[in-house]
Formats: C-alpha cells, structure tokens, sequence
C-alpha cells in the first residue's frame, strides 16, 4: 500500500476515491501495526488527515462527491487514524460550513438509543470509532464550544433559512441534555 499511497492521496484529495466505498479508502494502510511505519510517515499521514477533513468542513451542504461529513471521519476512523486531532479541528472550526456540518452529523449521522450507547449510522463503522466520537461529543467542552457557536449563529446570521433555524435550535438542545 505504501507504493499506492501518494497515487491514494492524491485521487482522495480531488474526492475521486480509487474503491467502492469511500469509508476503505485507507483500510490497508495498517496504521494499527506501528512497527510498518516511520515516526516521520506516521506524522505525514496525521498531518494530511487534519487538513483533508478541514477542507471537508468547508464544502457545505455536501462535499463534491455528495457524502456528509461523517463518511470522511468514518474513512479515518476504518484506517486506525488517530480521530482525536479530527475531532479538536472540527470544534476548532469557526466556519458556519463546519458548524452546519455538525448539525447534520448530530441530527443525522448518530442512532440515539436507549437501551445502549450511542453510535454511528454509518455501517462502516466499529464500536472504537463510535465510542471515540461519542465520547468527544459527551464532553462538556465540546458540547459548549458547540452550544456558543449555535448561539452565536441563530443570533447574528440573519440569513439563516427557518429550516436551518429550526435544526440549529434542536441540536442546540440536543447539547444541553
């Protein structure tokens, strides 16, 4: 995979994914096996990671290729990429097309259940991936970073549609529970 891998990035960063699934893109590179890769290799691979899933978050409704947001942390997630600095530049984002993403992904991308934890709707992935996205969610810092920037958008963006409204609101709500 290492010899495909530049060719990888390469088709993954035009949104033109070399599989059937977007969510496999990066399942061989057997990040989870630290002795295949260089401290320096693995450090070019989080960093790509990082600045892909930020030009993620500025793609809004969708990405070129029509995929929510979660597919792409999904993707990350199959392939043992650490999801924590995904996650830290996802609540970082000060863009109203990462915060609307995160609306999205909180409304739409997570099966709210009663009877057992929380977890993704996306059949890709694992208990690890959902328990480390759930659990950045549970955090109180998260949810208020998240709950200022909703504030913060139904308050000044007057170009907001009621629809927007309404999902910002309910997230909103979401978060203080």
């Amino acid at each position: 995979m290492k010899h495909f891998l530049p060719r990888v990035v390469e088709l993954a960063n035009n949104f033109d994914f070399p599989c059937h699934s977007t969510e496999i893109v990066f399942a061989r590179l057997d990040l989870d096996k630290p002795e295949k890769w260089a401290k320096e290799e693995m450090q070019l691979l989080t960093e790509f990671s990082v600045l892909y899933f930020r030009k993620c978050l500025t793609f809004y409704p969708f990405s070129p290729e029509r995929e929510r947001v979660g597919t792409y942390l999904v993707m990350f997630g199959v392939a043992n990429f650490n999801l924590k600095p995904l996650l830290n530049e996802w609540e970082n984002t000060d863009s109203i097309e990462g915060l609307l993403h995160f609306k999205d992904f909180v409304l739409n991308d997570i099966e709210y259940n009663a009877q057992s934890p929380y977890r993704l709707t996306n059949a890709f992935s694992n208990p690890a991936i959902d328990g480390e996205v759930i659990n950045w969610l549970a955090n109180k810092a998260t949810r208020r970073a998240f709950s200022v920037k909703i504030e913060k958008q139904i308050i000044e963006n007057k170009s907001l549609d009621d629809e927007t409204l309404a999902e910002l609101s309910w997230t909103y709500e979401l978060l203080q529970q």
